[in-house]
């Protein structure tokens, strides 16, 4: 389908909204309590509305990253912090 003469196309930048505890787990495919461990273990951005924790984007790639170094590297959840305190101080 032809645009208009003039048009131009503009990607949208997906909308991200602060995800609840249920919807985060079931994204990550693990437990509700097993993101409330991670949460206390990790520091991570976490916003609380109307009593509930809502998970940023941002909070939700660094439980993929915990995910990913605790599951499938099979780290210790001493040595994931370690490794995941390295990557952040690398990051700012």
């Amino acid at each position: 389908m032809a645009l208009p003469a003039g048009a131009t196309v503009t990607a949208r930048k997906p909308v991200t909204v602060p995800m609840r505890v249920g919807d985060v787990a079931r994204l990550l495919d693990v437990t509700i309590p097993t993101i409330h461990h991670w949460q206390l273990k990790f520091p991570m951005p976490v916003l609380r509305q109307g009593g509930q924790r809502r998970f940023p984007q941002a909070a939700i790639n660094r439980l993929r990253l915990i995910k990913q170094l605790v599951r499938n590297e099979r780290m210790t959840l001493h040595g994931a912090r370690q490794h995941y305190d390295r990557l952040l101080s690398l990051s700012w």
